[in-house]
């Protein structure tokens, strides 16, 4: 009896680790279903981005600059890979002048470009983007113009619709800040979330 016994309990705790194996794999297995979007689908994303740059005249350091944007974004997927896109956003920018100190300011730019998304791999879907824009100054202040952004990142699933975007973006700046003919270049980090529609 008791060998009875002991044979019924590894039957049941067989079938115990059988069920819980098996709900594992589907909770692995549902974010890589739902990290494919197909034509059709529209990300509208919200997305905090921060850099630190230079800028320069005829070869020289004029200054330094440290900058947060905040923007709103929409995608629309021509395919499971290509995306364009749109964004608008506010720009806060800090900025130390060689030999005259510190200032500040806040700027609108408005930009278009085309991000890639590559296969997902579980929970995350690399990608890669590009594009260009323009930045308003204020009055007496020359457009400032984006050309090119460039950059890369993933996006980590939390759900079939909604994911947390990473990326890292470099962009080189004509008419830096306003001022006309100063050109500058910047790295910064990105994070944000995203909203899928249409699936």
């Amino acid at each position: 009896m008791p060998i009875t016994a002991s044979t019924k309990g590894a039957a049941v705790n067989h079938r115990s680790w059988s069920a819980v194996l098996s709900v594992a794999l589907c909770l692995v297995a549902a974010p890589a279903r739902a990290a494919e979007f197909g034509a059709g689908v529209c990300e509208f994303r919200t997305n905090s981005f921060f850099t630190h740059g230079s800028g320069s005249f005829d070869g020289e350091h004029v200054f330094s600059l440290t900058q947060a944007n905040i923007e709103v974004g929409l995608g629309f997927f021509a395919n499971r890979h290509l995306e364009p896109e749109v964004a608008l956003g506010i720009v806060h920018q800090a900025v130390d002048i060689e030999g005259l100190g510190s200032t500040s300011a806040t700027a609108t730019a408005f930009s278009g470009g085309l991000r890639v998304n590559f296969p997902a791999e579980g929970r995350i879907m690399p990608f890669v983007a590009a594009g260009a824009g323009v930045q308003t100054n204020g009055s007496g202040s020359e457009t400032s113009v984006i050309a090119p952004y460039a950059g890369g990142g993933v996006r980590l699933m939390l759900h079939d619709v909604a994911a947390v975007d990473f990326a890292a973006q470099y962009e080189h700046v004509t008419n830096y800040l306003g001022a006309k003919d100063v050109s500058g270049n910047l790295f910064g980090v990105s994070a944000g979330l995203s909203v899928f529609l249409g699936r």
